[in-house]
């Protein structure tokens, strides 16, 4: 279960409350819960967890919560070679289409810009014939 909003509008008897509810649930039946939040108690509150930075536009993770996943992720793919030999060709396909669609995109701002330098010698070209025949007419 992932859960998403709302903890910020809590005051502190509600949100231990549901703290302690939350709690319960994940302990019954192997529940896996998920919270995503901003609000501090609930991180003094829970060690297992991802922290989602922002570092120069790119996302970056670490805590607990990181290592649990990596080592899950790791068994599973000795568990499973079949599986994640399709996995990285995938991935690797999408890595392909990616590049070349980012080439794509690259080579039709490359022409977008030729065009553009072209029109502006076309029309400084014409500038400078109107200035040179405003002159001879003086």
């Amino acid at each position: 279960m992932l859960l998403d909003e709302g903890f910020g509008t809590l005051d502190d008897d509600s949100l231990d409350s549901a703290l302690e509810l939350l709690i319960q649930l994940k302990s019954s039946d192997r529940k896996l819960v998920g919270i995503i939040s901003h609000v501090g108690k609930l991180r003094e509150k829970i060690n297992a967890r991802i922290d989602v930075t922002n570092n120069v536009g790119m996302g970056m993770i670490s805590g607990a919560g990181v290592e649990n996943i990596s080592a899950i992720r790791n068994q599973w793919l000795l568990e499973h070679p079949a599986e994640a030999a399709q996995m990285q060709e995938a991935a690797e396909k999408a890595a392909k289409k990616a590049a070349e669609a980012a080439e794509k995109e690259r080579r039709k701002a490359e022409k977008a810009e030729k065009k553009a330098r072209e029109a502006a010698e076309k029309e400084r070209r014409k500038a400078e014939r109107e200035a040179k025949k405003t002159k001879k007419e003086d």
